[in-house]
């Protein structure tokens, strides 16, 4: 059974069994990860934020995986409201886009409902966050952690964690399919060995559904507007601010090219951080794909648009057919409710949605093809006459990405995060089926509600150095031997002899300490100058006398004579150091020939099992100057030769 030690707890505060605010504690050894900190998308206020109320004890960092609200939207609560002010790492697009994305949503959300920070929270909180790049190996705290490119958006990143030896990954929002701009994440580095992880905390969001062909899928998604347009009417695109919206917008600009008959359809982009977040794709275009790279090194940047207009709200569309792509992607706010609330109820009209839609959100209504839906200003109710079009561009991982990225990375532990239940569930017996009839046993699927824990065990072996005099000890010698463990801060382990100060004091956070032992012995019918001359006759050369003073040093142990007054015997005071071996058992041999004195024993017949502990104690540990120091001494109650 195992223990709290031997487990790895991954408790979702956002997540678990669901779609939306992101925020995964991942706790071993002492330590505790925070992994995204999102909002959820279907809810408004504080009833978006995560369960951080249920956090026991301190956070010793936080990893974000993307700039998406449902990743990222609750860091500045987190930071100014919660309280929580160590680091918080994530990649330079990620930190790039972050402010300007919560700026945005702050705005909306002022408009439409309160937000549970404001814009002074939002910029306190940027001088927590902390950069990486991508394969950068760092260390906080004793923890080791990493990431890898996680494909999804510009600077997703899938991240590695190790405390202890005990690898956990991460994956955020993933997808291996390459795309237009962004690379597939990273697998092939993951499943290296150096990265296996112990423990696999995956997305869920699609469950048991694959995605179609991209060429496929951008055919149909073409065609339906063409068809939407050509016949009068106007085709609504709502999408997240960033990541899927770039793309969409490479498929327009490369369709409206090739057909010039549509270049008298407008396609606008209504963002008003459209030309600031173009400006940081154009700086980041080294991240991206080789045919992105291949046309900004020829000078065509592909970010720089013939056919698309970028407009700041909606009052600089025109009249007559049109395409407009807007945020918010699951149309709770901003512009893209408003636009939908004004072309509803035209049947020429078309609203097509891109991309995953949370339950709760007018997206995910609307896709169960109601008849009448509710106007967000004034909350009537209105006929949904327009067309409503469900054409996945999703860069999050279908059924057989997940499949294959388990497949390759085969954890002990796979733990299901970020996917309605029904999605999780249903996915969970689609991949314990698939591995059994891989053949695989040893493993488990976790799929934890908010605040639940998933009880990861995990059974690693140990790995220590060893440092200084141990590792000549060692060579030749069979069974066991005396060292000391010393576990570092980041969990490194060292092996060093326990009588080696000099490696310990030089190597390792320990110093070598002992105590002063003062042992007091009455000898009533001894005087000091037969005790002292008993001592001399027992260790011979090995005593040293001060002149003029009843003291005796026999090694380093000191023994002073104290005549006794009104009597003919002395009290004599023994004072060693447990500290080193040899003065330990040496001052147990001395205190043990006072107690002869005292129990008329001949000291010549002590039995060496009568000796002081620290003789057997120490007795595997002597060296040789210690051995042949002892040997000197003439005594063979050691045994030592």
């Amino acid at each position: 059974m195992s223990t709290l030690e031997d487990e790895v707890q991954v408790i979702p505060l956002g997540a678990g069994q669901e779609a939306g605010r992101s925020c995964i504690l991942v706790k071993f050894r002492g330590k505790t990860v925070m992994l995204d900190c999102g909002i959820h998308p279907g809810h408004k206020g504080t009833n978006s934020l995560p369960f951080l109320d249920t956090i026991k004890g301190d956070i010793d960092l936080v990893l974000i995986s993307h700039f998406h609200l449902d990743h990222c939207g609750a860091i500045p609560f987190l930071t100014q409201k919660f309280g929580y002010t160590g680091p918080i790492y994530m990649t330079h697009p990620t930190r790039a886009f972050y402010q300007l994305i919560l700026n945005d949503y702050q705005r909306v959300s002022h408009i439409d409902t309160a937000a549970p920070f404001d814009i002074n929270d939002i910029r306190a909180s940027m001088s927590c966050i902390s950069t990486v790049p991508y394969h950068q190996h760092n260390e906080h705290n004793g923890i080791k952690f990493w990431c890898y490119n996680a494909g999804h958006v510009l600077g997703a990143a899938c991240w590695i964690i190790e405390i202890d030896g005990v690898r956990i990954v991460y994956t955020g929002d993933f997808t291996l399919q390459p795309d237009r701009h962004l690379m597939g994440a990273e697998i092939d580095e993951i499943k290296k060995p150096e990265n296996k992880p112990d423990v696999l905390i995956i997305e869920s969001t699609y469950g048991t559904q694959n995605h179609k062909q991209a060429k496929e899928r951008e055919k149909e998604f073409t065609r339906a507007i063409s068809d939407t347009l050509t016949g009068g009417g106007k085709v609504l695109l709502p999408v997240f601010a960033l990541g899927r919206a770039q793309e969409l917008l490479l498929i327009l600009e490369d369709h409206w090219a090739r057909h010039p008959d549509l270049s008298k359809f407008p396609i606008y982009y209504i963002s008003p951080l459209a030309q600031k977040c173009l400006q940081i794709f154009r700086t980041y275009v080294n991240t991206m794909n080789d045919a992105v790279q291949t046309r900004a090194n020829m000078g065509a940047n592909p970010w720089n648009f013939a056919h698309i207009t970028e407009v700041d709200s909606q009052a600089s569309i025109a009249d007559g057919p049109c395409v407009v792509m807007c945020s918010p992607g699951m149309l709770q706010s901003g512009a893209s409710r408003h636009l939908f609330d004004k072309w509803a109820g035209d049947p020429l009209n078309l609203v097509m949605i891109t991309g995953y839609a949370v339950e709760g959100t007018l997206a995910k209504t609307i896709q169960r093809e109601v008849e009448q839906v509710p106007i967000a200003k004034t909350g009537e109710l209105q006929d949904l006459k327009a067309k409503v079009d469900v054409m996945s561009f999703s860069a999050h991982s279908d059924c057989a990405g997940t499949t294959e990225f388990i497949q390759k990375a085969r954890p002990r532990h796979i733990v299901f995060v970020h996917g309605e239940e029904h999605q999780m569930l249903a996915l969970r017996r689609k991949i314990d089926g698939t591995l059994r009839s891989d053949g695989r046993t040893n493993y488990r699927i976790h799929t934890p509600r908010n605040t639940d824990a998933a009880r990861c065990d995990v059974d690693k072996p140990v790995h220590a150095e060893m440092l200084g005099d141990l590792t000549t000890r060692v060579k030749g010698r069979d069974g066991p031997i005396d060292a000391v463990c010393v576990t570092k801060a980041n969990f490194d382990k060292l092996l060093v002899a326990p009588n080696d100060p000099t490696t310990l004091s030089n190597q390792t956070p320990l110093q070598l300490a002992g105590i002063e032992a003062n042992v007091e012995v009455r000898l009533s019918s001894h005087t000091a100058e037969a005790v002292s001359g008993h001592l001399k006759a027992a260790f011979g050369p090995a005593v040293k006398a001060e002149a003029g003073k009843p003291v005796l040093m026999i090694g380093g142990v000191t023994v002073e004579l104290t005549p006794t007054e009104g009597t003919e015997g002395c009290l004599a005071r023994v004072v060693y150091s447990t500290a080193t071996p040899t003065d330990d058992v040496m001052g147990g041999l001395v205190c043990t020939e006072l107690q002869g004195l005292v129990d008329g024993l001949d000291p010549a017949k002590v039995d060496p099992e009568t000796l002081a502990p620290g003789l057997e104690r120490h007795r595997a540990n002597l060296d040789e100057e210690g051995r042949a120091e002892l040997a000197a001494v003439g005594r063979d109650l050691l045994g030592v030769k």
